[in-house]
């Protein structure tokens, strides 16, 4: 891999990480509105602002999982003369108990 090819796939992980650095921000605002408010609210609007500050966090996370899945390199790749490892004795006996 040339310095090329590596310094453009890094300029690629950082435009992607600030393209979702608005929807982080989101995030934790929320989840520092949703401290705030416990204990000064009422059980509704704290309740109100976990289920927000839950859902904003679900979405950074599958934003993140979308935007770096091709720029990650794969842990499994497939490979036809790939021969699984046999099981020890000790891991054959768990699997019978199991």
């Amino acid at each position: 891999m040339s310095n090329d090819n590596h310094y453009s796939a890094g300029q690629s992980l950082i435009d992607k990480i600030k393209e979702g650095e608005p929807l982080m921000t989101q995030a934790l605002d929320v989840l520092r509105q949703y401290h705030e408010a416990q204990g000064t609210q009422s059980a509704d609007e704290v309740r109100r602002l976990r289920l927000e500050a839950e859902a904003l966090f679900t979405a950074v996370s599958e934003y993140q999982r979308q935007a770096l899945s091709g720029l990650l390199p794969s842990r499994h790749r497939a490979n036809p003369e790939f021969e699984p490892r046999k099981k020890s004795a000790q891991n054959q006996h768990r699997d019978n108990i199991l």
